[in-house]
C-alpha cells in the first residue's frame, strides 16, 4: 500500500450526465492540494472516489490504507455521542485520547452529547476529530470549516495543521474560501463544469 493519493478519471457519469473527465491528481505524503470549482461541478464526487467509496467511473485509484474524510455533512450516527462516534472510528484511541481529539477542536468536555443536542458547527468539529483520530495517512476534507464560527474556525484549523506537521498525510480539501487555503495549500487544482 502506497502513502500517495493517485487517480488517473478518465469519465465520471450521473446517468447521462458528465460530471468529471480527464483528470489526474497524485497526492504526496505531507502534500496539501486545494480543490476549488463552482458548485456542482465534481468537487465532492472526486473526494468520494479518491476514498474509494465511489467505484462507478472508468479509470483508476489508490490511496493509502487509511483515509481520514470530513464530508459536507457531518454523518455522525444520531443514537452514539460525540465520543462514540469517535471510538467507533477509532476504537483503540481510549478515554483520555477522545477527550484529546474533542479538545483540540474546542469540545473538551462534550464528549457525552447526542448529535441532536449539538449545533451543525458542533458536529461538524467532532465529525474533524473523528477524521484526526483515525491516524490516516490520506485526509481528504470537503468544506470542513463552513458554518463554523471565527474562533471555531481558528481551533478546527489549527487541529488539522498540526495533525498535518505531525503525521504528514497526503491531504485534499475542498473549499470555496480562499483563506482557509492561504498557507496551507501547497497547491490550487480548479475543475470546471464539464460542457
Amino acid at each position: 500500500m502506497t502513502d500517495t493519493i493517485r487517480a488517473h478519471i478518465e469519465r465520471k457519469w450521473f446517468g447521462d450526465t458528465p460530471v468529471l473527465a480527464d483528470l489526474r491528481l497524485e497526492v504526496g505524503p505531507g502534500e496539501v492540494v486545494a480543490v476549488t470549482g463552482p458548485s456542482g461541478c465534481g468537487k465532492s464526487t472526486l473526494l468520494g472516489i479518491l476514498a474509494g467509496l465511489d467505484r462507478d467511473f472508468r479509470g483508476t485509484a489508490s490511496r493509502p490504507a487509511v483515509v481520514g474524510m470530513v464530508f459536507q455533512e457531518p454523518r455522525l450516527l444520531p443514537w452514539k455521542s460525540a465520543a462514540a462516534n469517535i471510538a467507533l472510528a477509532a476504537p483503540g484511541l481510549g478515554r483520555a485520547g477522545i477527550e484529546a481529539a474533542l479538545a483540540a477542536v474546542g469540545l473538551a468536555g462534550q464528549g457525552e452529547l447526542l448529535p441532536r443536542r449539538m449545533s451543525l458547527g458542533m458536529a461538524r468539529r467532532v465529525a474533524v476529530a473523528r477524521a484526526l483520530a483515525v491516524e490516516p495517512a490520506a485526509l481528504l476534507l470537503d468544506e470542513p470549516y463552513v458554518s463554523l464560527d471565527e474562533d471555531s474556525v481558528r481551533l478546527t484549523r489549527a487541529a488539522v495543521a498540526a495533525y498535518c506537521a505531525r503525521r504528514r498525510p497526503a491531504v485534499v480539501m475542498v473549499s470555496h474560501t480562499p483563506a482557509e487555503l492561504e498557507g496551507f495549500a501547497d497547491r490550487v487544482v480548479e475543475i470546471r463544469p464539464i460542457r
